[in-house]
């Protein structure tokens, strides 16, 4: 049997990562939609980002709803090996250099981020909406944009 003490450090690690995760990539999709790029650029930014919040506004939800990704505990604990893992890399390679832009620019990030707040790390739920906001809803409704047009 797995130590619970451990398994509690480890979902805690987990879900503090996310958040720091969800919130910088959400920062980030709303520094790209607001961005000046050429048409091309910005495309695939979006697409890139838009991937990455529905992705962690997903597995928030499924948190959020079971607290538990897996009965199995041995599968259950390398999995949350590896999600925090993965956020970690997020949260400092991928989105690193956004986070002080982030700290200085974003409500959201200032109030609900565990590396801002120890309030946000030490907590156990999401306090921060999870609601799929209506551009990235609207984003696959445009119609793909055309190759000759990128750079006009």
């Amino acid at each position: 049997m797995a130590d619970p003490v451990s398994a509690i450090g480890l979902s805690l690690a987990v879900l503090t990562t996310f958040k720091e995760a969800y919130l910088l990539s959400k920062y980030m999709w709303r520094t790209i939609q607001s961005a000046k790029h050429h048409k091309s650029e910005r495309f695939l930014l979006e697409t890139e980002y838009r991937h990455e919040l529905l992705y962690l506004c997903s597995l928030g939800r499924l948190h959020q709803k079971h607290a538990i990704f897996f009965a199995d505990e041995v599968l259950q604990k390398a999995w949350l090996e590896h999600m925090r893992d993965v956020f970690e890399c997020l949260s400092s390679e991928v989105f690193g250099q956004y986070a002080k832009l982030a700290a200085k620019e974003d409500p959201d990030y200032q109030e609900y981020s565990p590396f801002l707040n120890r309030a946000a790390a030490q907590s156990w739920t999401i306090d921060f909406s999870l609601a799929i906001e209506d551009d990235l809803v609207v984003a696959r409704e445009k119609p793909l944009p055309d190759e000759s047009s990128w750079d006009s």
